[in-house]
């Protein structure tokens, strides 16, 4: 008896495994991640949605009580980051202690599930004063979002989860093209979080196998969600490619003597998600292209549909990224965005950034990229603080990315210490609320701002964005 208990168990558990097997996609609810990001949005952090936010300003005008617990929320650093120094340095070496957060947050249940995964994680004052505060925004995101619109949200669930097994087919597909070392056995969650409305602005990020997507509660185009879905997929198998192939690609951007192959790079891993997943990914679902805009940024939606056709042809035939394919896309980039050397939003997609926080250092930088962020999408930066620190200085002469000063106190005492390090500035007269930007002798980009306040830097912004590219032929933009 017990001998056919243990056979009809085994067999039932098989015949789980099997059915479990072909799905690489499980979308999910997560009410511990949906209130996390309910706070993040409040405080208006980089990546949450400028629709949600407007809605969480509205219905709370006037809730003291609610805007004290983000102002305590807003002074927690949660972003520890610590580097895998095998992978090469024009890949994503940096990971932080953020994303392990929003994984225990998609996978668990409850506040003990979080409390519990993430313990280890930061110093257990900290994880307690998060704990406290998320369960205070509980009440909040409860009595807002979730009283009102649950049914609504439900439904957005219900509709995504018929994409489940064809996502499986396309990741497998997605996958080799990619070669990358994720497993079939490791699925993705796909954690939805509810933005009220039928139109807006959406995001989406990904945390290795945790997938967070926001979804209007009153949305119609499941389709366009899920190559949402499938794009943020691409960004993991890109960065979860093996540090050999990691470093190959790397030598042939290097290999490349265009002068575009630097920009080109710096776009290869939004282009290819875009391409995949907003292109091919909707294509298969839909019978045809996407007729729409793919990406809000110029650059990223221009050079995906540059090399969608070779992106497509190497699909078809079940290629992997090679050479050839680089060395094509490259000369696409470069047929596509010419003056891009030039152009402020593709210089500072990849950067240095050089502040001088004062007192609450990430309060103010997350202030700063916030501000900075309405203007220019920054997707491969580091920031260095104060701007005259030994560090900063050796970083300012040596590092080859984009180099964007922001000087905002002290300032010609600061100006005058830079001009050291950076000797094209030898000539340039000290100029309050100035723009000052120019391509270096090792080919580097240069961009200073000399601002006397908080409103003069965002006019700085507004004027780099509105002018778009920078005149090469005078250092003070006037």
């Amino acid at each position: 008896m017990l001998k056919s208990i243990l056979f009809s168990l085994i067999v039932f558990l098989t015949g789980m495994i099997q059915a479990q097997e072909f799905h690489q996609f499980y979308f999910k609810i997560s009410k511990p991640y949906c209130v996390f990001n309910y706070l993040e949005t409040a405080v208006n952090k980089p990546g949450t949605s400028s629709t949600l936010r407007d809605y969480i300003t509205e219905v709370n005008e006037g809730n003291v009580d609610f805007w004290a617990l983000c102002e305590s929320f807003k002074s927690l650093n949660l972003d520890h980051q610590y580097n895998w120094e095998q992978l090469p340095v024009s890949r994503r070496q940096t990971r932080s202690t953020y994303d392990l957060l929003v994984i225990a947050l998609v996978n668990a249940d409850n506040w003990e599930d979080v409390s519990l995964q993430i313990t280890g994680l930061y110093p257990i004052s900290d994880q307690e004063k998060l704990m406290d505060l998320l369960r205070k925004a509980e009440m909040n995101y409860d009595s807002m979002i979730d009283e009102g619109f649950s049914f609504e949200f439900q439904n957005q669930l219900n509709e995504l989860n018929k994409f489940s097994k064809i996502g499986s087919e396309y990741f497998k597909k997605i996958k080799q093209f990619y070669n990358s070392a994720w497993t079939d056995q490791l699925p993705f969650y796909v954690a939805l979080y509810p933005i009220p409305g039928e139109s807006g602005t959406t995001t989406a990020t990904p945390h290795a196998n945790s997938v967070c997507v926001g979804v209007l509660t009153g949305e119609k185009d499941h389709v366009q969600r899920f190559g949402v879905v499938m794009h943020e997929m691409c960004h993991v198998l890109y960065d979860e490619q093996a540090a050999d192939f990691q470093h190959q690609l790397a030598g042939f951007f290097e290999q490349n003597k265009s002068p575009f192959a630097p920009f080109a790079q710096r776009y290869f891993d939004e282009g290819l998600a875009t391409a995949l997943g907003n292109g091919w990914a909707y294509k298969a679902l839909n019978g045809e292209l996407d007729s729409t805009e793919w990406y809000s940024n110029e650059t990223i939606n221009g050079f995906a549909k540059a090399i969608y056709p070779l992106v497509e042809s190497y699909m078809d035939g079940e290629k992997v990224i090679d050479q050839a394919f680089v060395d094509q896309a490259i000369a696409l980039f470069g047929k596509t965005f010419p003056n891009c050397a030039r152009n402020y939003a593709d210089l500072l997609n990849a950067c240095s950034i050089y502040l001088d926080v004062e007192n609450d250092v990430n309060v103010e930088i997350d202030e700063f990229m916030a501000t900075a962020s309405n203007y220019f999408q920054f997707s491969n930066t580091n920031i260095s603080s104060p701007i005259t620190d030994p560090i900063s200085l050796e970083m300012m002469s040596n590092n080859s990315k984009t180099q964007f000063i922001v000087i905002t106190q002290d300032h010609s005492t600061i100006f005058k210490k830079i001009k050291k390090q950076l000797p094209e500035l030898k000539k340039v007269p000290f100029k309050q609320n100035s723009l000052i930007s120019y391509t270096d002798k090792n080919g580097r980009a240069v961009i200073i701002l000399i601002a006397a306040n908080k409103t003069e830097l965002e006019n700085l912004l507004q004027k780099m964005d509105a002018e778009k590219y920078f005149d090469e032929n005078k250092l003070l933009q006037d």
